[in-house]
C-alpha cells in the first residue's frame, strides 16, 4: 500500500461524524509532512441517517477541526463551543463535584455534528457523491477505503462484545442560547448516568441506563425530572468491538460504529475515530504495508484499554444506591484489567502530588474542585 504516491486515491463509505472525522484527519496527517493531499471521495447513502447528538473531543482532534475546518475566530460556522475538561458530578462517595482539566490547559472543542459536517463540506476538500455502495464494489478505484456505514451493516458473528454496565440511552436537546459551561459534564443518575454538552445553541442530553434492571418509562420520567428535558429518541445498543479492524484483501480499514460501539463517556467516540485515522495514516506513509498490520494491532491495545479505562469509572459507585449501582459496581470490580492497565493505576496512585490538587475555583454555577490532569486516575484517586 502506497499512500505517498502523487495521485493516491482514499474512498470514505459514510458522511455521519466518523466519515467526516476521517476526512478531516486525513488531511491533517498530510499537511503535517508537507505531502500533496490524496483525493478524497466520500460516499453518501441519504437513506442512512447521521448523528444528531452534540459531541466533544480531545486534544489533536480539536487542533484538526481548527487547523482544517474553521475555529471561533473565523464565524464558527461549524458551531463548536470551547472545552477545558471534564466535569463529574454525585460519582463516587467522597466528593460529588470533580472538575479536571486537559493537560497543559490545553482546549478542546464541542460539536454539533451537522453542522461540522456541512461546514466542512462547505470547503470543497473532498468529492461528495450520492451513492449506495459496499467496499467490495470500489477497492478497485481506491488506494484505500474507510468503511463509516455504522453498526446497522454489521455481521454480529465478526464482532466481540464487550461489557458494560448500559444498553440503552434517552437523547434530548435544548435550544435556549449559547450555555456557560466550558466542560464536558458526567452526571451519575439513580439509573446509570448522563451526559450534558454545551452547544453554540443550547445542551445535547444522553440519559444511560440498564433496560433489564429499570424500565424505558422509569428512565423517560426520571430523565426529564432531572434535567427537564423531553426524551426526542430511544437508543438501545450493545458494545462492541470487531475482530478485524482491517481488511488487507478488500484495502479496507473500519471506523465509527462500523468498527466499534461502547459508551460516550469522556468524548472517546470522536477520539478513538480521529486517533485510528491519525496512528493508520501516519503508519502507512512512513512503513508502507507493514504500517498497517503495526496500526491496527497498536489500535485494538488502545480500543481495549480504552474500553477498561470506562468499565473503571463504575469502581467507586455514585451518590445512588440503587440496584444498577450494586450491578455496575459488581461487574467493575470483576472485570479482567490487564497487567499493563493495572501496572498504571498502581504507578500513578503511588507517585502522584495529590497534595497540589486542592485549590478551589469559581465557576458559574458554584465552587467546584479543580484538577489538573496529570492522569485520568486523578478522578479516581478522589472518589476512593
Amino acid at each position: 500500500m502506497n499512500l505517498r504516491k502523487k495521485d493516491c486515491k482514499i474512498a470514505i463509505i459514510g458522511s455521519g461524524n466518523a466519515g467526516i472525522i476521517s476526512a478531516i484527519m486525513i488531511i491533517y496527517c498530510y499537511r503535517l509532512v508537507n505531502l500533496d493531499e490524496p483525493e478524497i471521495t466520500i460516499f453518501h447513502d441519504s437513506k442512512v441517517p447521521t448523528e444528531i447528538t452534540g459531541q466533544g473531543t480531545t486534544l489533536i482532534i480539536s487542533h484538526a477541526i481548527s487547523k482544517i475546518v474553521c475555529d471561533e475566530d473565523l464565524g464558527n460556522p461549524a458551531g463548536i463551543t470551547p472545552k477545558v475538561g471534564f466535569y463529574y458530578r454525585d460519582f463516587g462517595k467522597k466528593n460529588k463535584k470533580i472538575l479536571y482539566k486537559l493537560g497543559e490547559n490545553s482546549l478542546a472543542y464541542h460539536f454539533d455534528p451537522p453542522k461540522l459536517r456541512e461546514a466542512f463540506l462547505s470547503k470543497n476538500l473532498v468529492n461528495l457523491v450520492e451513492k449506495h455502495v459496499s467496499p467490495e464494489e470500489i477497492k478497485d478505484d481506491f488506494d484505500l477505503v474507510i468503511d463509516c456505514r455504522g453498526k446497522s451493516y454489521n455481521n454480529w458473528e465478526d464482532y466481540e462484545d464487550m461489557p458494560t454496565p448500559i444498553n440503552s440511552c434517552l437523547l434530548g436537546r435544548t435550544r435556549d442560547g449559547r450555555p456557560p459551561e466550558v466542560w464536558t459534564e458526567h452526571i451519575a443518575t439513580p439509573d446509570g448516568w448522563s451526559f450534558k454538552i454545551p452547544l453554540e445553541d443550547g445542551y445535547s442530553f444522553g440519559y444511560l441506563y440498564n433496560d433489564n434492571i429499570n424500565s424505558a418509562e422509569t428512565a423517560e420520567r426520571n430523565f426529564n425530572e432531572m434535567f427537564g428535558v423531553e426524551t426526542l429518541h430511544k437508543v438501545p445498543f450493545r458494545s462492541y468491538l470487531s475482530k478485524n479492524i482491517f481488511d488487507e484483501k478488500n484495502k479496507t480499514l473500519l471506523n465509527g460504529n462500523r468498527l466499534f460501539f461502547y459508551e460516550p463517556l469522556e468524548s472517546n467516540g470522536t477520539l478513538m475515530y480521529g486517533s485510528l485515522i491519525y496512528e493508520f495514516i501516519n503508519s502507512v506513509l512512513r512503513y508502507g504495508q507493514k504500517g498497517t498490520r503495526y496500526a491496527a494491532s497498536k489500535f485494538d491495545i488502545l480500543i481495549r484499554e480504552t474500553h477498561q479505562w470506562v468499565m473503571w469509572h463504575y469502581m467507586y459507585g455514585s451518590q445512588y444506591d440503587t440496584e444498577f449501582w450494586e450491578y455496575a459496581q459488581d461487574l467493575s470490580r470483576n472485570y479482567e484489567y490487564s497487567k499493563h492497565f493495572t501496572y498504571m493505576i498502581n504507578y500513578v496512585r503511588k507517585t502522584c502530588n495529590w497534595e497540589k490538587f486542592v485549590d478551589q475555583y469559581e465557576f458559574p454555577e458554584r465552587i467546584i474542585s479543580e484538577f489538573s490532569y496529570s492522569d485520568y486516575a486523578t478522578w479516581y484517586f478522589n472518589n476512593v
